[in-house]
């Protein structure tokens, strides 16, 4: 089997059943879905836990609409998070659980509520301190067999994480991805070892929060916050663009060759981010937005 091809820019599926006061009908998902592909963006992001439970389902009723539609995208999907949530009741404290079992059982789950017999990427969404890295792998293994996964990776796990799960991996079974989070606001990968790790291992990051919207988007931004944006603004006028597609093309032009995981229920939205994928900043440029994030030169 070929390498997993990593998109430049997925879409994230977690507030499809949040958006506002009106979550998304399954029509509406679809139609979503449709206008992602016409862009370009083919490769939709999920969890078992997104939306306390739901989203997964309302994936699988927009793909029922239309069936033929699930051979023209992709599926991500993840588990080793149990929620307290009203959909859980059985849950008492919110833990973490990455046996082999609670993989595989998760999997089948996710097959039931998406309506596919396959996934096409799925990860182990966080590190799981009481789990041994044997129980991830002898999970894999027998998911890969049965042909219910094509690929595998993780999420947000750190160096030694990496260096110990893929020790116990058979060699045909590769971590696809990273997921981690990485922004203007969150550079630490840059500095922490994380993406060093991943050149090593020859893993392709994606990244979620590229745009820190909690931060980058509020009415009042702190003096970090401000500092960004005034660089953003004066760059993006070079671009004919607007200040988030040059945060997001900033993302997408470290040399790790990253994904970009966005989320937006606005199509106008999507359709101005993906401008980023066209944009070229200058190794200046690039240096200078890092340097109004750090408040200093590098050093």
């Amino acid at each position: 089997m070929l390498p997993w091809t990593q998109p430049r820019i997925i879409m994230g599926t977690m507030r499809f059943t949040c958006w506002g006061e009106k979550p998304f009908t399954s029509f509406e998902t679809l139609t979503f879905i449709k206008d992602c592909i016409s862009m370009g963006i083919d490769t939709f992001d999920t969890a078992d836990i997104y939306g306390d439970y739901t989203v997964e389902n309302l994936l699988g009723q927009a793909i029922a609409l239309e069936p033929s539609i699930r051979g023209r995208i992709k599926i991500i999907t993840k588990c080793g998070i149990n929620l307290v949530c009203k959909e859980r009741p059985e849950n008492n404290v919110k833990t973490y659980d990455s046996t082999a079992n609670h993989i595989i059982k998760s999997v089948s789950n996710s097959l039931a509520a998406l309506g596919t017999d396959y996934i096409d990427l799925f990860l182990i969404h966080r590190p799981d301190p009481f789990t041994h890295p044997s129980e991830i792998a002898l999970a894999f293994t027998q998911l890969k067999a049965k042909g219910s996964v094509k690929y595998f990776g993780v999420s947000n796990y750190n160096a030694y994480q990496l260096t110990a799960l893929k020790s116990f991996l058979p060699a045909d079974i590769p971590i696809s991805t990273n997921q981690i989070e990485f922004s203007l606001i969150h550079t630490f990968p840059l500095f922490d070892g994380s993406f060093d790790k991943m050149y090593e291992l020859r893993i392709i990051p994606q990244i979620w929060s590229p745009l820190c919207p909690k931060k980058l988007l509020v009415p009042s931004p702190d003096e970090k916050t401000q500092r960004i944006l005034t660089v953003l603004s004066n760059i993006s006028q070079k671009y004919k663009t607007e200040p988030e597609v040059i945060a997001l093309a900033w993302v997408l032009s470290h040399p790790s060759e990253s994904s970009a995981v966005i989320g937006t229920s606005k199509i106008a939205r999507v359709k101005k981010l993906v401008e980023a994928r066209d944009i070229i900043l200058t190794r200046e440029e690039w240096y200078k937005i890092l340097e109004a994030s750090e408040g200093h030169e590098v050093v």
